[in-house]
């Protein structure tokens, strides 16, 4: 900090860059302490008091901006030149220091994607930042992620105990804490939060979010340091539960500024973008475009998700027969005496020699409950311990969480209407297809019936079996309640008998236990139950191409169309796609190859014939041909052709680069209207792929013409169509079977 000493004026300062405006050398009137200073009292307007502006801030990583000389220089040069010289803009010092946040901001965003130059920014970048920036510094910099490994390693350091006394976990955190008094008054210690996220790398971000407030209260309570009241009022609402916010459309031109400074600016500084970031736009331009799809719910990247919806997928269907049999055991044991009860429970599980094995598996089931103390660990622990076997108690919890993914992944339901599901939800029409019925929160408020596929059906009827019993007890018919099994204990419900399954905690924790896999970064994705609402939608729009956007818009139940547009549209999730498609259309292509799975069709043999030839000419010149690498060489021949497969049930439209003379049956010129395609009319046509996938769908159809033509009275023209289109769909079928 400055002394009373730094607030001398008119004081010649050699360390202002020669490049940097000066009137006789003397530093100017606003700065009150040395330019070299890594720290700089700077005058505020009128009466204000002055404002510190740091600059030698910890990155991510644990290095100093300084460690980065470009990037700290150019950020001081441009805090200079904005309050004196021909681009002087500014005379407040807190409009100062904002932009001097915001552009400290981008630096650490690119330290971490290892951008260690200002002139190595691209266009690309800029849009990735202003994506991030729609939600403000934290989603920018990941500060949950970032600041929750931080509090992990520490806590590891701790060598926390079950079961130790508070005081002992006190002096262990303390040892690796930072902390500091209650208030002048006591003697009582709470965490030193300014001093973490100063060791974490975000000293400069401060505390403006909840979801950090939340991760502070809760790794404080861990560490057993004191907590007033009113932090303690809050933990009830989990951090998980709290949405991300948009930020302003002025505070995000702020954050876009930062590329217009260091471009205007350039001119003394040594390190600047080379061409200007905003030559065709505004960072006001980009603020209001971005603004349009400000209040979306991030999307779950495609590995991520895909993972925990398998794997929730084979809870529910694998893992919860014998968890719903134990849980049933436990409850008939409670007739019994104490003694008795453990003594029946612990012979049954002992008789059980052999438990289900697979991916992210919860057996076998242990005996002894998880201690009180356990509560309060951290969820990565807890998970780590569940992995190797748990108790029928959390099982139940991560079996209930499993089924909760699978529904909001398959119905794209809001998490309030999954855990507000009642019993008899589910029904079946008069042509035996799936409906649930559920209360709609948000626009309608009302009851709705949407269609289920059958997956989502029996992760219904496993939560009504583990909520039977709780269900007698509470007499609510909510099926997100459950009892402890073996006791009459029930939770999932408040004092009002609503539905309050911590659904957010347990999804994080559900997360950790199978191993989703990390980010890039190396950090884990935080998981919220709306996310899959989107997936879903996005799915359905862009990867099955017949998707109809009035349809999405009803059963997600938006009011207009509008709503359901700006929902499934985000600058990077073509690009995902496209990848996810471009794997997917190597693979098909390396397994026909291989006559794994057959495809047939006109434009479906040129291609396998292709993928042959290329597999012939690897094996040519390696002794053996890698899978790996002849995949790699498929994608590039996807990427090189353009190849792209619109999906059908019956099978695959094919457009490639230089093909555009290739006529479709349904419409009879070079481009496909897929509103007229049907399995008869792709047929034969040249764009045409087919894959066994499409057999059921074929057999149906032959079923049906068979029909047509074996019926007396059926029309002699429409007999004929028919037997027509049965030798044309046996003949397809004859090509992949």
């Amino acid at each position: 900090m400055a002394t009373a000493r730094s607030l001398d004026l008119n004081v010649v300062d050699e360390s202002i860059p020669n490049a940097l405006h000066t009137v006789g050398g003397f530093r100017p009137h606003w700065l009150l302490t040395n330019y070299e200073n890594h720290e700089w009292l700077v005058q505020n307007i009128g009466e204000k008091n002055p404002r510190v502006i740091s600059f030698n801030v910890t990155v991510p990583g644990g290095r100093k901006l300084k460690d980065y000389p470009n990037l700290y220089e150019s950020i001081k040069r441009i805090a200079y030149g904005v309050r004196t010289g021909p681009l002087a803009e500014v005379d407040s010092a807190e409009v100062q220091l904002a932009i001097v946040s915001n552009l400290t901001t981008l630096a650490c965003w690119m330290i971490g994607r290892e951008i260690e130059r200002f002139s190595q920014l691209t266009n690309i970048d800029r849009e990735e930042y202003a994506a991030l920036a729609v939600y403000g510094v934290h989603s920018i910099l990941n500060t949950e992620s970032t600041l929750e490994r931080h509090l992990e390693a520490q806590v590891a350091k701790a060598n926390f105990a079950p079961g130790e006394e508070k005081a002992d976990r006190r002096n262990k955190a303390k040892a690796v804490f930072p902390f500091k008094k209650a208030n002048s008054n006591t003697s009582t210690v709470v965490l030193d939060r300014r001093q973490v996220l100063a060791d974490a790398g975000l000293d400069h971000i401060g505390f403006s979010s909840n979801v950090l407030a939340s991760l502070f209260d809760e790794f404080e309570a861990l560490c057993c340091f004191y907590q007033p009241s009113i932090i303690k009022s809050r933990k009830a609402k989990s951090r998980d539960d709290q949405e991300d916010k948009p930020i302003s459309e002025e505070h995000l031109r702020r954050f876009l500024m930062s590329f217009k400074y260091l471009y205007e600016h350039r001119r003394y500084l040594n390190d600047a973008p080379l061409r200007d970031p905003l030559a065709l736009t505004s960072a006001r331009a980009e603020a209001r475009k971005l603004g349009a799809e400000i209040g979306r719910t991030g999307t779950v990247p495609i590995k991520q998700a895909t993972h925990l919806i398998e794997r929730s997928a084979r809870w529910v269907l694998d893992y919860s027969p014998l968890i719903l049999d134990l849980k049933r055991r436990a409850d008939e044991a409670s007739r019994d005496s104490i003694t008795g009860r453990q003594g029946s429970y612990a012979e049954h599980l002992r008789s059980i020699k052999t438990w289900p094995s697979g991916p992210a598996s919860p057996f076998p089931i242990q005996l002894e409950r998880a201690k009180n103390v356990e509560e309060e660990r951290l969820d990565s622990i807890l998970a780590e311990s569940g992995s190797g076997g748990m108790t029928i108690h959390g099982a139940i919890i991560s079996l209930m969480t499993a089924c909760s993914i699978v529904i909001a992944a398959f119905t794209a339901r809001r998490v309030s209407e999954i855990i507000g599901l009642k019993y008899g939800s589910l029904y079946t029409d008069e042509s035996g297809k799936l409906w649930l019925s559920c209360f709609i929160h948000k626009t309608l408020r009302t009851e709705s019936q949407i269609p289920v596929p059958e997956i989502v059906a029996v992760a219904i009827n496993v939560l009504e079996q583990i909520s039977e019993k709780a269900r007698g007890l509470t007499e609510v018919p909510y099926i997100f309640q459950y009892n402890v099994p073996g006791t009459s204990r029930t939770h999932g419900l408040s004092a009002a008998k609503l539905p309050n399954f911590a659904l957010s905690s347990h999804l994080r924790r559900f997360g950790y236990l199978i191993d989703v896999p990390q980010l890039d970064d190396g950090t884990r994705w935080t998981f919220k139950g709306h996310q899959f609402r989107r997936f879903f939608a996005i799915l359905y729009i862009w990867v099955y191409d017949k998707g109809d956007w009035g349809a999405l818009q009803y059963h997600l139940r938006h009011f207009t169309r509008e709503m359901t547009r700006r929902y499934v549209t985000e600058t990077d999730m073509g690009q995902i796609i496209a990848y996810a498609a471009k794997e997917h259309t190597a693979q098909i292509l390396a397994n026909a190859a291989s006559g794994i799975n057959p495809i047939g069709g006109i434009e479906g043999t040129r291609l396998k014939e292709a993928a042959e030839r290329l597999r012939n000419q690897m094996a040519r010149k390696v002794e053996v041909v890698s899978e790996r690498k002849y995949k790699q060489k498929l994608e590039k021949l996807v990427d090189r052709t353009g190849l792209q497969l619109a999906g059908f049930p019956w099978g695959y439209c094919v457009k490639r680069k230089g093909q555009e003379e290739n006529i479709c049956n349904c419409t009879s010129t070079g481009d496909a209207d897929f509103t007229k395609a049907s399995e008869t009319v792709c047929t034969g046509c040249e764009c045409n792929m087919l894959t066994s996938s499409a057999l059921p769908i074929f057999s149906a159809a032959i079923r049906m013409h068979q029909n047509i033509v074996d019926s007396p009275d059926s029309p002699p023209i429409l007999r004929n169509a028919s037997n027509a289109i049965c030798q044309k769909l046996n003949k397809a079928i004859a090509e992949i079977s």
